[in-house]
């Protein structure tokens, strides 16, 4: 049996019951599921967004319509990356040490204080 998951939270929806009504939502993240970023037609970097010729463009792909061709993916969710920079990040702090974080942490009130008392 395939594993449907949440188009937007990942999580697996063992109790989805087909066809998707446009009332269904994620039960852990409330995301609509009869929405584009659901099916399998939905291509995000399209302008339409939509691979089936006769589907009407919908004004958002990820809130529930009435598309009469949306056919449902297991594969619709996408683990997103925080940052673009992460994965270089990550790569110079394994090379050159933690970076800002390797600062020993003190009270900047109490250096500034120390730097410009008289002693």
């Amino acid at each position: 049996m395939t594993a449907w998951l949440c188009w937007r939270c990942g999580a697996e929806l063992t109790d989805l019951i087909f066809p998707i009504s446009r009332r269904d939502e994620c039960p852990f993240c409330r995301a609509e599921l009869h929405a584009c970023r659901m099916c399998k037609h939905y291509a995000g970097k399209r302008a339409a967004w939509c691979l089936e010729e006769r589907a009407e463009p919908p004004r958002d792909p990820e809130l529930a319509n009435f598309c009469d061709y949306l056919s449902p993916r297991p594969d619709a969710y996408t683990a997103v990356q925080e940052s673009p920079e992460d994965p270089a990040r990550t790569a110079l702090d394994a090379r050159f040490g933690e970076g800002p974080k390797d600062k020993p942490e003190g009270d900047p009130l109490d250096e500034l204080k120390r730097l410009f008392d008289d002693p």
